[in-house]
Parts: C-alpha cells; sequence; structure tokens
C-alpha cells in the first residue's frame, strides 16, 4: 500500500509540473491596467452605443433647427391631355352655355418655392432647446458607459492579479511541504523520528498540491474574463503586467455625508434625473403650444408651358410670381391638445418621484461602498500583522524540529497557518482595491488610469 502512495504522488506530483509548465508557455502578451482600459474603451460594444446615441442625439438637434429655419423646394410636372379641358360660358338671353376647349394636349410645369416660419406657438425653440437636452443627456450616458466599462475592465483586471497571486501561494505551500518531506525523510532514515511523522509529511504535500492545481485553473478563468472585460476575441490572450500594491484610499478619512452630496453632484444618473426634469417641462409646453396658431411667410414662382407637340422650347415657358403669408390655428380637436397638457404634467411629476428613488439609491450606494472600503482596510491592516506572525511560527516550528524540539504535526500545523495567513492577505488587498473603486463608481468618479496618473 506504500508503494501504491508513492506511485500516486508521484503521478500528481508530474501532473501538477505539466499543468504549471503548460500555464507558463501559454501566458499571453503582458499588458498594465491603463493599456488594458484603453484597449477596452476602444472595443467594448457598449462604448460604441453609447457613441451612436450621442451621434443620434447630434443629429437631432440638427432635425429641430431646420424647422426654424427656411425651406426651398423645387417641383415639376408634365401632363398629355388626351382630351382638352373646357370651360363653360353663360350665353346670352337664356342661350345654352358655351363649352370652350382651353390648353393644348401637352403641358408643362415646374416651380421654386421658399417657406419662413414665423410663429410656432414656440414648439419650433422647444423642440430645439429638447433635442439640446438630449445631447446632454446622451454625454452623460457615454460617461456612464466609460465608467462601466472601466469598473468592468478593473475588477477583471485585479482578479486576474489576484490569481496570481493566490498561485504563488500555493506554489510556495507546495516548496514548503517538499522542504518538510525531505526533512522528515532524513530524520526518518536516521532513526529519530517515527513513520507516522514521514507518513504525515508525505499526506501534507498531497494535499497541497491539487490546490495548486485548483488555483492554476482559477487564474486561467480569471484570464478569460479579463480577455471579455477587454472587448478581446478568444485566440488573442493577455496577461496582468502590475501586481497589487498597497495604497491610501482618499475616502478613507471622508465624511459620509459629504461623499453622499459628492455623489450627488457627479453620478451620471443623478446628472441625468436633472436633464430629465427639463425635458419633461419642455414637453408641458410643446403640448401647450398646440394651443396657439402658427404663421409662415412663403413665395413661389412657376414657369408653365403648353404645345400641341411633345418638344418644348425655352421660350415657351411663361413665368408667374407669387408669395404670401399662411395662418392656421387649430381652434377646437375635442380636448386633444388638454389631454396632451396633461399627460405632460403627469411626466413632471413623475420625474419628481424617479429623482427621489435615485437620490435614495445614491445615498445607500455610497454608504455601502464606504462599509466596504473600511472593512477591507481594517482585514488589510489586520492581514499584514498576521502573514509576519505565521512566517515568524513556521520559522520557530522548523528551528524546533530539527532541534528535536517539537514534532511533524506542529511543522504542518505552522505551515498551514503561513499559507491561510497569506490567502488572506492578498485577499483582503484585492478586496481593498475592488471596494476604492466600487466607492469610485458609487461617487461617479471613475476614470482611466492614466488620467489619475498624470494628475
Amino acid at each position: 500500500m506504500h508503494a501504491h502512495s508513492g506511485g500516486r504522488a508521484v503521478s500528481v506530483s508530474a501532473l501538477a509540473i505539466t499543468l504549471v509548465a503548460a500555464a507558463t508557455s501559454a501566458a499571453g502578451r503582458p499588458v498594465s491596467l491603463p493599456e488594458a482600459e484603453d484597449i477596452a474603451l476602444q472595443r467594448n460594444p457598449a462604448i460604441s452605443l453609447a457613441s451612436d446615441s450621442l451621434a443620434r442625439a447630434y443629429a437631432g438637434v440638427v432635425g429641430a433647427r431646420a424647422r426654424l429655419l427656411p425651406s426651398v423646394s423645387l417641383n415639376g410636372s408634365y401632363t398629355h391631355n388626351f382630351e382638352s379641358p373646357v370651360f363653360f360660358f353663360p350665353g346670352d338671353s337664356g342661350a345654352p352655355s358655351r363649352a370652350v376647349k382651353v390648353g393644348q394636349a401637352n403641358q408643362y410645369a415646374f416651380g421654386l418655392s421658399a417657406a419662413q416660419p414665423l410663429f410656432l406657438g414656440f414648439a419650433g425653440i422647444t423642440g430645439y432647446r429638447m433635442a439640446e437636452t438630449q445631447v446632454r443627456t446622451a454625454e452623460i450616458g457615454q460617461d456612464d458607459a466609460t465608467q462601466r466599462v472601466i469598473e468592468g475592465v478593473r475588477e477583471a483586471y485585479l482578479g486576474a492579479v489576484l490569481m496570481r497571486k493566490l498561485v504563488d501561494v500555493q506554489r510556495e505551500a507546495v516548496a514548503q511541504a517538499e522542504s518538510s518531506l525531505v526533512q522528515t525523510r532524513r530524520r526518518f532514515d536516521v532513526g529519530t523520528v517515527s513513520r507516522f511523522d514521514l507518513l504525515r509529511a508525505q499526506v501534507q504535500l498531497a494535499t497541497t498540491r491539487p490546490n495548486l492545481l485548483s488555483a492554476i485553473g482559477k487564474q486561467e478563468l480569471a484570464d478569460a474574463q479579463l480577455r471579455q472585460a477587454m472587448g478581446l476575441g478568444g485566440t488573442e490572450t493577455v496577461e496582468p503586467a502590475d501586481t497589487l500594491a498597497e495604497f491610501a484610499s482618499p475616502w478613507l478619512q471622508a465624511n459620509l455625508d459629504s461623499l453622499v452630496q459628492l455623489a450627488y453632484r457627479n453620478r451620471p444618473d443623478m446628472r441625468q434625473v436633472g436633464y430629465l426634469d427639463e425635458m419633461a417641462r419642455y414637453g408641458v409646453r410643446l403640448a401647450r403650444s398646440a394651443y396657439l396658431p402658427t404663421l409662415a411667410i412663403g413665395a413661389q414662382s412657376q414657369w408653365q408651358a403648353s404645345r400641341p407637340e411633345v418638344m418644348v422650347r425655352p421660350h415657351d415657358f411663361v413665368r408667374s410670381i407669387s408669395g404670401g403669408l399662411q395662418l392656421s390655428w387649430n381652434i377646437w380637436n375635442s380636448f386633444g391638445t388638454a389631454a396632451a397638457v396633461q399627460q405632460a404634467n403627469v411626466g413632471v411629476r413623475q420625474v419628481a418621484s424617479v429623482t427621489r428613488l435615485v437620490q435614495n439609491a445614491t445615498a445607500l450606494q455610497v454608504e455601502s461602498a464606504y462599509r466596504q472600503l473600511q472593512d477591507a482596510a481594517a482585514r488589510l491592516t489586520s492581514g499584514q500583522e498576521t502573514v509576519g506572525q505565521a512566517a515568524e511560527a513556521l520559522r520557530i516550528a522548523r528551528v524546533m524540529y530539527a532541534a528535536g524540539g517539537n514534532t511533524q504535526l506542529d511543522v504542518t500545523n505552522a505551515q498551514l497557518l503561513l499559507t491561510q495567513a497569506q490567502t488572506q492577505y492578498v485577499s483582503a488587498l484585492y478586496d481593498y482595491h475592488v471596494a476604492n473603486t466600487r466607492m469610485e463608481r458609487a461617487l461617479g468618479l471613475v476614470r482611466p488610469s492614466q488620467q489619475r496618473r498624470s494628475r
């Protein structure tokens, strides 16, 4: 049975070496966090959608402005009279009416007309201002999409870095278990430790290797998530070039109420509800404009020709010019305008309710992110101390074991505690980075890393 267990250990070890070598050979192109964010901003579909929405809003401004400006149109027609039209003239002293044919078989007409709205019941200028507001809303939407993409890339990048750290921790645990097994085997060979200690060292090594393989698999999954967040294809592989470093978050010492007020001013959704209120009020004004008349001025120049044959010459055309004002006033539409105004007023009240809901959600999200950041900072500080203590405990356990002052169980427990402490510290450092990013997202202040570094 011992021989079978030894052969199984060798098989697992060979598998571990093979997977580690495969992960090393499949390493992708190293990218820094700013580079990863820049690639995502170029390739992520969410950015393209936001850019298209902004372009559409700009086009809406052009369309709204066109309604206020002059318009010019060109028209033309050709008519063939198979039977000429007639006019009837009354006869004298009760005689029957005379039918007189007019026009030739072929008639031509073309004209040029121009119109300029003078008054549209304030609908024109209101529509233009609504279109401008939609542009500002689309710009905020683009900012929101940018922040969401950067947040997603940053968390995916940090996750890939975390898994590499955890692979290093598990690799170190395997190395420690292998070193302990070598030391225990030597002492077993000279008879200073029991076979039980040797078996325990072998079991310790056998249980640490699967943890390393699991960490390597999770690292590959984290890399795939990073590729997806960056908008890369499955064949293009990258790996993080940066590492998890400690830093002092500027939000830890801030007052929670001041952070909530900062979020009210900067979050895209908070800024958007302000423009939604503006749009709703413009909607009321637009609905009320239907109560008012519209007035436009226009002019038209027309050229007409009439000939018996199809061919026409330039001097056959006769020009006419006309111009005037056009007034239109819908004085009754069965309360349709009143209903539209009522709907617009309801829209204003709905926006006010939405604003309160967004404010409450914002305050809750800021507080949640603030608490998470504080918790991560506390665990990070504790983890720093714990790793140092666990490393010292393992050193002492090994010295005592070499001197015969304790057992292999003490060394194994010390190794396990060090691995746990290192894992908890790396995880706390990752949580601290993520919590800081989520705090910035809650405040609406997520910016590309390159911009933050340049300030």
